[in-house]
């Protein structure tokens, strides 16, 4: 896979800019692109946009300024996007379990076992890890809840970390 459709490569160029599908398209070349958005919930005067690439999983959300703050590479795909075979340049990629991004990330900062059977409503969904050792900020690794592998990689902003002291500090 070319350097430039690496994971982290992508977040340093994406993550902190402006949205706009010129960037986009000189990132990705020309991409069939859905847009939609709704309020944040942590703050109802302001819109959320998120932007879908279909071809090559990705999902892009911006704040109320345009900012791109959040990154969710999709390898498995889901109901916008087609699978795409995303990969880091440290040589984790959709293959890789758990033990292999510890392994080769170290310990996460934060991390959940799996919810086979779901939560609150919500629907069952596989362990998950996250590394704030980035220039960035943060890398989450979603793993498979039925196989070994990863189906998901979401990469974001330190203040679009949920809950997080990135987050509590820019509200102070």
């Amino acid at each position: 896979m070319e350097e430039k459709h690496k994971i982290e490569t992508i977040a340093e160029i994406l993550l902190g800019a402006e949205y706009s599908e010129a960037l986009l398209r000189s990132i990705f070349g020309p991409s069939h692109i859905t847009h939609w958005a709704d309020e944040d919930p942590d703050d109802p005067r302001c819109l959320r946009h998120y932007y879908s690439i279909h071809s090559l999983g990705l999902h892009i959300l911006t704040d109320n300024h345009y900012r791109i703050n959040t990154g969710f590479f999709v390898i498995e795909g889901d109901e916008d996007v087609d699978p795409f075979p995303w990969s880091c340049a440290s040589g984790i990629e959709a293959t890789s379990c758990r033990e292999d991004v510890q392994r080769i990330l170290g310990m996460p900062a934060k991390s959940a076992e799996a919810i086979p059977d779901g939560l609150f409503g919500l629907p069952p969904q596989g362990a998950w890890d996250a590394y704030d050792n980035f220039d960035f900020g943060r890398l989450h690794f979603q793993y498979k809840l039925d196989a070994p592998g990863i189906s998901k990689v979401t990469a974001m902003t330190k203040d679009a970390i949920p809950g997080g002291e990135y987050a509590a500090a820019a509200d102070g």
